[in-house]
């Protein structure tokens, strides 16, 4: 199970896992941070367009360092997704919950847990603590640029302004009562509270999900059609479509998970194997065990050992 980030919204992973490695650039309390290839297209694309359009915009026919503006823009943009990220990572600690990593992607970010959610109070706090640092992170920018305007720091006031509008409207984009967004998320740790049950919940918050996901296409093609932004509707679309399919497999998935908590192992494991023996050359093996029966993997076993 894992908390995902489209620039702050979480879910349960969707993505394909070859999708979200990378290269571990650190570790934040013990929780190794990873970067995906796919993040480096949006890294590429903030950076582009706080440096051609946005900061310029912001303070028009005033010389600026903008590279280094939207340098500093992009990462501590980034840096607060980590924290975002990592403010579920520490929530889900304090609830028992294993923490394998923080991944970011094209899409946002990825808090990735391995355990179930153990009750409908840890999925409430752990999906609020999100917006809720978010929005801490908004108050420290605006405070920032407000300082910095007093001291005649002009780039310094349009970053960090920048900054806190983005990470407030992140926090309010999250509290959206859509699965797997985080609003969606506090919504059914209520129905799960309220009825006590688990997959109904899913199910209702999942239907609000996908419902905001077609409301999330439309808009990109009302843009498109109004005002020509052909690729903002590209990139809505795609936000669309993963939100959608992400609302629906996790409805999938936790409608799996429920009916196997019962099942025994033995129900869903094959009970004939053929094992090989651990000192048998490899030519015995071929010919006694691999060549006659075509399975996918073969147990190893010291002799007289029982499997």
């Amino acid at each position: 199970m894992a908390d995902d980030n489209i620039f702050g919204c979480d879910k349960m992973v969707v993505m394909p896992r070859e999708a979200l490695s990378g290269w571990t650039i650190g570790r934040i309390l013990g929780i190794p941070i990873v970067i995906a290839p796919s993040w480096v297209i949006i890294a590429i694309l903030i950076f582009w367009s706080l440096g051609v359009a946005i900061f310029p915009a912001m303070a028009p026919g005033v010389s600026l360092a903008v590279w280094g503006m939207a340098l500093a823009g992009t990462i501590l943009f980034f840096a607060s997704i980590v924290a975002h990220e990592l403010s579920h990572s520490l929530v889900s600690r304090h609830f028992g919950m294993r923490v394998r990593r923080i991944v970011l992607f094209v899409f946002g970010g990825v808090s990735e847990t391995i355990q179930e959610m153990p009750s409908a109070a840890a999925e409430f706090w752990i999906a609020i603590a999100g917006p809720l640092c978010s929005f801490g992170i908004a108050g420290i920018f605006a405070a920032s640029s407000v300082i910095a305007g007093y001291w005649g720091w002009l780039p310094g006031s349009i970053a960090t302004s920048w900054l806190a509008a983005v990470n407030l409207l992140l926090g309010l984009f999250n509290l959206l009562p859509g699965f797997p967004l985080d609003g969606g998320r506090i919504l059914r740790s209520l129905l799960w509270a309220w009825r006590g049950q688990f997959l109904s919940a899913t199910r209702q918050a999942s239907w609000l999900g996908e419902g905001m996901a077609v409301l999330l296409g439309l808009w990109g093609i009302s843009r498109a059609l109004l005002f020509g932004d052909w690729l903002g509707l590209i990139w809505l679309s795609l936000l669309a479509l993963l939100l959608f399919n992400a609302a629906e497999a996790s409805y999938q998935q936790a409608r799996l998970l429920f009916a196997l908590r019962r099942v025994p192992v033995g129900d869903v494991m094959r009970l004939d194997v053929h094992p090989l023996r651990a000192d048998a050359l490899v030519r015995e093996a071929v010919q006694e065990v691999i060549a006659r029966y075509h399975d996918g993997a073969y147990p190893v076993a010291d002799e007289g050992q029982a499997l």
